[in-house]
């Protein structure tokens, strides 16, 4: 079982979308060929460090992440929710958008573990503020999945089922803050709570400023 795209198609490319799932991919292939010792330097100084905070860390930790599976949803959970996010938004605004959000969590871990000098890492809570406003925006949306048991078959899923999945996926990823001297992350979900929130404020904006949006696709739109 494995979501291919949701059923609202996209009117445009989606380029930053795109670019931001390959930048993702990409760091961590790099960070999968450090040695221990050199990867834990890179967290520490890239990641969103409370005790020792620097604002190009909130846009650096976002593309750090410290496994497959974390980095997996995550860039799944891009290409599923983003897409149409950019639609809406634009290129420009969209990475904004995107940033924002990952901002706002990387923030609130701040705030709540101001003395704390684990680094945050991932780019979870922004996925979680696309996840958010997507979920404003076409709430009856449903995603294409690919389902096989004797035969490969292509099932419409509603799109919330993988939201709660991606929440899911998050508490097994080993979350996103790592201790420069653990193996294992330390599971953290206020900030993507933050993100997700943050998100769906802006949804509503946008699906309440933007009339349109009201009518672009409907659970009954094909």
């Amino acid at each position: 079982m494995f979501p291919v795209c949701d059923v609202i198609p996209s009117r445009a490319k989606p380029v930053a979308t795109i670019a931001l799932i390959a930048s993702t991919v990409g760091a961590f292939i790099y960070e999968s060929h450090l040695l221990d010792q050199e990867l834990r330097t890179l967290i520490r100084r890239c990641g969103v460090v409370p005790a020792e905070f620097n604002w190009p860390a909130i846009v650096c930790g976002l593309f750090l992440h410290i496994s497959w599976l974390h980095v997996g949803a995550n860039a799944l959970g891009l290409w599923l929710f983003g897409c149409n996010i950019e639609d809406v938004l634009g290129r420009g605004r969209f990475l904004i958008f995107y940033l924002a959000c990952g901002g706002a969590a990387a923030l609130a871990y701040v705030a709540g573990q101001s003395l704390s000098d684990v680094p945050l890492v991932g780019s979870s809570g922004a996925v979680a503020g696309l996840v958010g406003a997507y979920l404003v925006l076409y709430p009856g949306s449903r995603v294409h999945t690919a389902f096989a048991i004797l035969a490969l078959d292509l099932i419409e899923v509603p799109a919330a089922f993988y939201v709660g999945l991606w929440f899911i996926v998050q508490l097994f990823s080993g979350a996103r803050a790592l201790s420069p001297d653990a193996a294992q992350g330390t599971l953290v979900l206020g900030p993507d709570v933050v993100g997700f929130v943050t998100g769906a404020l802006c949804g509503l904006y946008f699906r309440f400023r933007t009339p349109a949006l009201r009518e672009y696709w409907g659970p009954n739109s094909r």
